[in-house]
């Protein structure tokens, strides 16, 4: 399978609140989301993935894009989505 580089979007099922990310490889980073070791994070998607369960959280991809574009891409899609579970402006990694 051939990497996917662009804006994801995880979305609580049970509330309908969602976080925007980015990746040069989104289905590594959906597979990394999940992790025990990312599940012990204290990041506002993970504490709700832990109080909700991580079956209650689909994964989508908003947009493909080049490596060179996902900072950008990622801030547009924040501001236009304006997700519950991102605590920044977006494009500055964590």
């Amino acid at each position: 399978m051939i990497p996917v580089c662009g804006i994801y979007k995880i979305t609580n099922l049970s509330n309908g609140k969602f976080y925007v990310g980015l990746s040069r490889n989104v289905q590594r980073r959906f597979i990394d989301h999940r992790t025990p070791r990312s599940l012990r994070s204290n990041r506002v998607i993970v504490r709700a993935m832990r109080k909700h369960g991580i079956h209650n959280f689909a994964f989508t991809v908003l947009e493909e894009c080049g490596a060179d574009k996902l900072a950008e891409r990622e801030r547009f899609w924040i501001a236009c989505l304006q997700p519950h579970y991102n605590m920044n402006e977006g494009g500055l990694g964590n």
